[in-house]
């Protein structure tokens, strides 16, 4: 028979003691043996127990089988698989870790546990790295500056942007030629449209107090980006692109009638021969033709 195949056996057999108690005769009496406990450490030398008692109260004779007994599970190192790299071109860095592994003897399996019981154990940590470069080619692409300004302050134009294929060592770039870039060019023009916007100032004072006046004010087109104003433009591009409808630049004011005097004449309070005397009242009215103090049409 192989060598192989009566390993298995022993195995096999090996597990049924471990699991079944067993009768050790003594006279008439036996004792009885239970089976092993799990070994106190999960890998290296350490101890184990049973139990052992006689069938009969004092009545075994001979050597007491063992209650305890020495054990040493078998661990060894494994490693994980590797890492992807960190870099796709350029060289990069790959890492993977190392496992202690305990072996099971009934199922020829292995099981990870604490790394700390290989290192106890005295087993050689293998000396096999745990990192390593990878990708070290050297690194191909189209490289972009940012867009630059759109030739139009408001409304359609034009924006470029320089786009060069460049060789990347790791430490340096190179320009080379757009054919060693395999990437699809990106585009080095594009189309563009700034927004802009009237803005009005306050309404000027008007320009009369009263009998009908006018009111100003100033306009202004101004270029605007996603957060804020910009600076001035001409007034002819909002005209053509602004965002907000334009708006009047003047309108009415002070419509109301201007407070005037008024003269009334009063009879006198005696006759002079045949021609009869009247005096005159200067009054001040406002637009509702109230009297009002004569202040009032002083300053108008």
């Amino acid at each position: 028979m192989s060598e192989k195949f009566l390993a298995v056996v022993f195995m096999a057999l090996l597990a049924y003691w471990n699991s079944n108690p067993i009768l050790v005769e003594a006279d008439s009496a036996s004792y009885i043996v239970g089976k092993w406990s799990s070994c106190s450490v999960k890998c290296g030398k350490g101890q184990r127990k049973r139990n052992v008692n006689c069938s009969i109260s004092n009545g075994c004779s001979g050597e007491m089988p063992e209650r305890t007994g020495e054990c040493s599970p078998k661990c060894t190192y494994s490693y994980t698989n590797w890492s992807s790299c960190s870099k796709s071109c350029g060289g990069g860095v790959q890492s993977r870790e190392a496992n202690c592994l305990k072996v099971k003897e009934s199922t020829v399996t292995s099981i990870i546990i604490e790394i700390h019981w290989c290192e106890k154990s005295g087993i050689n940590k293998p000396k096999a790295p745990l990192t390593q470069h990878c990708n070290t080619n050297v690194c191909l692409f189209y490289k972009v500056s940012p867009w630059g300004d759109c030739s139009s302050s408001c409304g359609p134009g034009k924006q470029s942007r320089t786009v060069k294929c460049v060789q990347n060592n790791g430490t340096k770039e190179t320009e080379v030629r757009d054919e060693l870039c395999k990437d699809r060019k990106p585009s080095a023009n594009q189309d563009c449209r700034p927004n802009c916007t009237f803005w009005y100032g306050m309404w000027e004072p008007c320009s009369k107090k009263c009998g009908g006046g006018t009111q100003k004010r100033r306009e202004l087109c101004y270029a605007v980006s996603d957060t804020a104003m910009k600076a001035p433009i001409q007034t002819d591009k909002c005209q053509q692109h602004a965002i907000n409808g334009r708006q009047k630049l003047s309108k009415n004011c002070n419509s109301q009638k201007c407070p005037r005097y008024r003269v009334t004449w009063k009879d006198c309070s005696t006759d002079c021969g045949k021609t009869v005397q009247q005096q005159a009242i200067l009054s001040c009215i406002d637009s509702t033709n109230q009297i009002v103090d004569k202040s009032v049409c002083e300053k108008n």
